[in-house]
């Protein structure tokens, strides 16, 4: 998710962006690293400034209603096309820089992802690679806090991953 910015608006946005991704407000705080009152107070905020109601909510439920769902959709794409702009200005030589941190299993990790690893800090010198080789077993326990991208073979147990299907 983008950073939170200084811009209020913009800010209560990418909050009500959360919280419809989630489904809920603490874990939206949670993954936000800000209180509950603090997202429950820009979502009551950006309602009013647009005098829409986005999201049904009581203590137990919390739901999108018909607006809540066009702005959903229309906000997730303006946010990142601001958020690539944002990256743009920020780096306009398209110089890629950073860090990725990754899991994989032993054997891909054996015979594989030390040649990709090389070969990508090779072409892009300002990124660092975190490789963590895994056994089948204890794939998801660590993956989801340490990891961005998880190579895994066999099928995906957990709803909460986005995946895609690669062929080596």
């Amino acid at each position: 998710m983008m950073e939170l910015i200084n811009n209020r608006g913009m800010r209560d946005w990418m909050i009500f962006i959360k919280v419809a991704e989630v489904g809920n407000l603490s874990r939206a705080a949670r993954e936000l690293d800000i209180s509950i009152s603090a997202v429950s107070k820009s979502l009551s905020r950006l309602e009013n400034s647009i005098e829409v109601t986005l999201l049904r909510r009581d203590s137990h439920h919390l739901e999108l209603t018909g607006a809540g769902q066009t702005a959903y959709a229309s906000m997730k794409r303006i946010t990142s096309s601001f958020q690539s702009l944002l990256d743009e200005l920020r780096n306009p030589d398209k110089i890629i820089r950073g860090s990725i941190k990754f899991s994989a299993p032993a054997i891909v990790c054996e015979f594989l992802a030390n040649k990709w690893i090389w070969e990508f800090t090779a072409s892009y010198p300002d990124t660092k690679i975190y490789l963590d080789s895994r056994e089948r077993s204890d794939f998801f326990s660590k993956s989801l806090e340490f990891d961005e991208l998880v190579f895994k073979s066999g099928i995906i147990e957990s709803e909460d991953l986005v995946y895609r299907k690669i062929s080596l």
